[in-house]
């Protein structure tokens, strides 16, 4: 009968392991990947540009997620940070308190999420992340 010719992308997407996201993320790319979006976040407002609070809130919860598996969590926790975003923008104009509480919650949140340390070895998410040194010592 006829094959189906499998196409180079076709092979590529469904037997190239090194294409696959990690299902878990190490506290020091998440910090690192956080530094980066702040940054991205911090150019485009000196450029004039509003960055979209939809996908900085969709971006976060993707790290979130990841976060969350490294230490055992499932990825509801992250359930959290869009809920606080969203009370944070119904809340009323005139309660600079609520916005306040609101913001600190927020930020604990994110400091919650990189600093609870993750699994040493394989949880029910997979094998922990692959440590890679941010900075490497020089060779002489």
């Amino acid at each position: 009968m006829f094959t189906r010719h499998r196409s180079a992308t076709d092979r590529l997407w469904r037997d190239d392991r090194a294409l696959r996201r990690p299902a878990r993320l190490d506290r020091q790319t998440y910090w690192a990947m956080l530094a980066a979006g702040l940054a991205v976040t911090a150019a485009l407002q000196a450029f004039g540009f509003r960055p979209n609070l939809g996908a900085l809130t969709i971006l976060m919860v993707m790290l979130q997620i990841r976060r969350a598996r490294d230490f055992g969590g499932g990825g509801w926790w992250a359930a959290a940070y869009p809920l606080l975003v969203l009370c944070l923008l119904t809340r009323p104009a005139d309660a600079a308190v609520s916005r306040a509480v609101l913001d600190l919650a927020i930020v604990g949140l994110v400091a919650l999420f990189g600093a609870i340390p993750g699994d040493a070895g394989f949880n029910r998410f997979g094998p922990p992340p692959r440590s890679r040194p941010m900075f490497r010592r020089a060779q002489a």
